[in-house]
Protein backbone atom coordinates (compact mmCIF):
# COMPACT_ATOMS: atom_id res chain seq x y z
CA UNK A 1 0.00 0.00 0.00
CA UNK A 2 1.45 3.35 -1.04
CA UNK A 3 2.06 6.10 1.51
CA UNK A 4 -0.57 8.39 -0.05
CA UNK A 5 -3.23 5.68 0.04
CA UNK A 6 -2.27 4.76 3.61
CA UNK A 7 -2.43 8.42 4.67
CA UNK A 8 -5.85 8.83 3.03
CA UNK A 9 -7.11 5.68 4.74
CA UNK A 10 -5.87 6.84 8.15
CA UNK A 11 -7.35 10.33 7.69
CA UNK A 12 -10.69 8.85 6.62
CA UNK A 13 -10.82 6.56 9.64
CA UNK A 14 -9.91 9.44 11.95
CA UNK A 15 -12.59 11.65 10.38
CA UNK A 16 -15.19 8.89 10.82
CA UNK A 17 -14.25 8.47 14.47
CA UNK A 18 -13.74 12.13 15.38
CA UNK A 19 -16.77 13.66 13.59
CA UNK A 20 -19.27 12.45 16.20
CA UNK A 21 -16.96 13.64 19.00
CA UNK A 22 -16.53 17.11 17.51
CA UNK A 23 -20.22 17.54 16.71
CA UNK A 24 -21.19 16.48 20.22
CA UNK A 25 -18.72 18.92 21.73
CA UNK A 26 -19.91 21.68 19.40
CA UNK A 27 -23.49 20.96 20.40
CA UNK A 28 -22.61 21.17 24.08
CA UNK A 29 -20.87 24.51 23.65
CA UNK A 30 -23.61 25.98 21.46
CA UNK A 31 -26.39 24.91 23.77
CA UNK A 32 -28.27 22.43 21.61
CA UNK A 33 -29.38 20.60 24.73
CA UNK A 34 -32.00 23.28 25.18
CA UNK A 35 -33.41 22.92 21.68
CA UNK A 36 -36.27 25.08 20.59
CA UNK A 37 -39.55 23.43 19.78
CA UNK A 38 -39.90 24.84 16.28
CA UNK A 39 -40.26 22.90 13.09
CA UNK A 40 -37.47 22.15 10.65
CA UNK A 41 -38.88 22.56 7.19
CA UNK A 42 -37.59 22.10 3.65
CA UNK A 43 -39.43 21.95 0.36
CA UNK A 44 -39.65 19.01 -2.01
CA UNK A 45 -38.28 21.24 -4.79
CA UNK A 46 -35.20 21.97 -2.67
CA UNK A 47 -34.62 18.27 -2.04
CA UNK A 48 -34.91 17.48 -5.76
CA UNK A 49 -32.45 20.28 -6.61
CA UNK A 50 -30.22 19.05 -3.80
CA UNK A 51 -29.83 15.66 -5.42
CA UNK A 52 -28.24 17.32 -8.45
CA UNK A 53 -25.94 19.42 -6.23
CA UNK A 54 -25.01 16.29 -4.27
CA UNK A 55 -24.17 14.29 -7.39
CA UNK A 56 -22.08 17.15 -8.81
CA UNK A 57 -20.25 18.30 -5.67
CA UNK A 58 -20.45 15.59 -3.00
CA UNK A 59 -20.75 12.13 -4.57
CA UNK A 60 -17.10 11.92 -5.58
CA UNK A 61 -16.19 11.61 -1.88
CA UNK A 62 -19.38 10.45 -0.13
CA UNK A 63 -20.48 8.03 -2.87
CA UNK A 64 -23.25 8.31 -5.45
CA UNK A 65 -25.73 6.64 -3.09
CA UNK A 66 -24.57 8.53 0.04
CA UNK A 67 -23.00 5.37 1.48
CA UNK A 68 -19.52 6.81 1.96
CA UNK A 69 -16.15 5.75 0.62
CA UNK A 70 -12.53 5.61 1.68
CA UNK A 71 -12.46 9.38 1.31
CA UNK A 72 -15.51 10.33 3.40
CA UNK A 73 -18.15 8.87 5.72
CA UNK A 74 -21.61 7.76 4.67
CA UNK A 75 -24.44 10.27 4.86
CA UNK A 76 -27.25 7.75 5.39
CA UNK A 77 -27.77 4.71 7.56
CA UNK A 78 -28.04 3.90 11.24
CA UNK A 79 -24.64 5.31 12.19
CA UNK A 80 -25.49 8.64 10.57
CA UNK A 81 -28.87 8.69 12.32
CA UNK A 82 -27.30 7.84 15.68
CA UNK A 83 -24.81 10.69 15.36
CA UNK A 84 -27.14 13.38 14.03
CA UNK A 85 -30.53 12.67 15.62
CA UNK A 86 -29.46 14.39 18.85
CA UNK A 87 -27.63 17.26 17.13
CA UNK A 88 -29.19 20.53 16.10
CA UNK A 89 -29.79 21.88 12.62
CA UNK A 90 -27.23 24.64 13.19
CA UNK A 91 -24.43 22.12 13.80
CA UNK A 92 -25.55 20.08 10.77
CA UNK A 93 -25.49 23.22 8.63
CA UNK A 94 -22.05 24.28 9.89
CA UNK A 95 -20.59 20.88 8.97
CA UNK A 96 -22.16 21.14 5.49
CA UNK A 97 -20.52 24.53 5.03
CA UNK A 98 -17.08 22.88 5.40
CA UNK A 99 -17.76 21.07 2.13
CA UNK A 100 -16.74 20.35 -0.51
CA UNK A 101 -13.22 19.81 0.75
CA UNK A 102 -11.82 21.28 -2.44
CA UNK A 103 -13.83 24.50 -1.95
CA UNK A 104 -15.15 24.79 1.64
CA UNK A 105 -18.05 27.21 1.84
CA UNK A 106 -17.61 28.04 -1.84
CA UNK A 107 -21.00 26.97 -3.16
CA UNK A 108 -23.90 29.42 -3.48
CA UNK A 109 -26.28 29.60 -0.50
CA UNK A 110 -29.06 28.01 -2.57
CA UNK A 111 -26.81 25.00 -3.28
CA UNK A 112 -26.17 24.46 0.44
CA UNK A 113 -29.88 24.86 1.21
CA UNK A 114 -30.72 22.30 -1.47
CA UNK A 115 -28.14 19.73 -0.43
CA UNK A 116 -29.19 20.04 3.23
CA UNK A 117 -32.81 19.47 2.15
CA UNK A 118 -31.69 16.46 0.09
CA UNK A 119 -29.74 14.96 3.01
CA UNK A 120 -32.70 15.45 5.34
CA UNK A 121 -35.01 13.81 2.77
CA UNK A 122 -32.69 10.83 2.35
CA UNK A 123 -32.57 10.31 6.11
CA UNK A 124 -36.33 10.18 6.58
CA UNK A 125 -36.98 13.71 7.82
CA UNK A 126 -40.51 14.75 6.79
CA UNK A 127 -40.91 17.39 4.07
CA UNK A 128 -42.35 20.69 5.27
CA UNK A 129 -44.27 23.51 3.66
CA UNK A 130 -41.55 26.16 3.76
CA UNK A 131 -38.15 26.02 2.08
CA UNK A 132 -35.10 25.83 4.31
CA UNK A 133 -33.09 29.03 4.69
CA UNK A 134 -29.32 28.89 5.19
CA UNK A 135 -29.29 31.84 7.61
CA UNK A 136 -32.12 30.47 9.73
CA UNK A 137 -30.71 26.94 9.73
CA UNK A 138 -27.32 28.22 10.92
CA UNK A 139 -29.03 29.84 13.91
CA UNK A 140 -31.38 26.92 14.60
CA UNK A 141 -31.00 25.01 17.85
CA UNK A 142 -33.75 22.55 16.99
CA UNK A 143 -32.59 18.94 17.15
CA UNK A 144 -32.86 16.64 14.17
CA UNK A 145 -34.95 14.19 16.18
CA UNK A 146 -37.32 13.55 13.26
CA UNK A 147 -34.56 11.86 11.23
CA UNK A 148 -35.59 8.32 10.39
CA UNK A 149 -39.32 8.85 10.96
CA UNK A 150 -40.19 7.88 7.40
CA UNK A 151 -38.50 6.11 4.49
CA UNK A 152 -36.13 8.17 2.35
CA UNK A 153 -37.76 10.08 -0.49
CA UNK A 154 -37.21 8.56 -3.91
CA UNK A 155 -36.90 10.87 -6.89
CA UNK A 156 -37.48 9.75 -10.45
CA UNK A 157 -34.61 10.08 -12.89
CA UNK A 158 -36.72 12.53 -14.89
CA UNK A 159 -36.33 15.03 -12.06
CA UNK A 160 -32.57 14.80 -11.93
CA UNK A 161 -29.69 14.00 -14.20
CA UNK A 162 -27.80 11.45 -12.16
CA UNK A 163 -24.06 11.38 -12.67
CA UNK A 164 -23.98 14.31 -15.06
CA UNK A 165 -20.27 13.92 -15.74
CA UNK A 166 -19.22 16.03 -18.70
CA UNK A 167 -15.46 15.81 -18.23
CA UNK A 168 -13.68 12.75 -16.92
CA UNK A 169 -11.36 13.86 -14.15
CA UNK A 170 -10.46 10.24 -13.35
CA UNK A 171 -9.39 7.54 -15.78
CA UNK A 172 -12.60 5.54 -15.22
CA UNK A 173 -15.01 8.49 -15.12
CA UNK A 174 -15.48 8.94 -11.38
CA UNK A 175 -13.61 8.05 -8.21
CA UNK A 176 -15.87 5.01 -8.06
CA UNK A 177 -14.89 3.81 -11.54
CA UNK A 178 -18.41 3.85 -12.95
CA UNK A 179 -17.31 4.22 -16.58
CA UNK A 180 -20.48 6.16 -17.32
CA UNK A 181 -20.80 9.18 -19.55
CA UNK A 182 -24.06 10.91 -20.47
CA UNK A 183 -22.43 12.18 -23.65
CA UNK A 184 -24.12 10.96 -26.81
CA UNK A 185 -21.81 12.24 -29.53
CA UNK A 186 -20.31 8.81 -30.13
CA UNK A 187 -22.78 6.13 -31.14
CA UNK A 188 -22.90 2.86 -33.09
CA UNK A 189 -23.18 4.78 -36.36
CA UNK A 190 -19.99 6.83 -35.98
CA UNK A 191 -17.80 4.70 -33.67
CA UNK A 192 -15.96 3.17 -36.64
CA UNK A 193 -14.84 6.64 -37.74
CA UNK A 194 -12.83 7.29 -34.57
Amino acid sequence: MGIKRFTLLVMTRLWTILLPVFTTLAALFTGSASAQSGSISYSLDQAIAGEVVYQNDCASCHGPRLGGSEAAPGLVGQRFLDVWREQDLGAFTRVNLTMPTSNPGGLPDAAYESVIAFLLSQNGHPVGQDPISLGASLESRETLQKLGLQPPLKFSRTHTQMQSVTEWLHHRGTLHGQNYSPLDQINAGNAADL
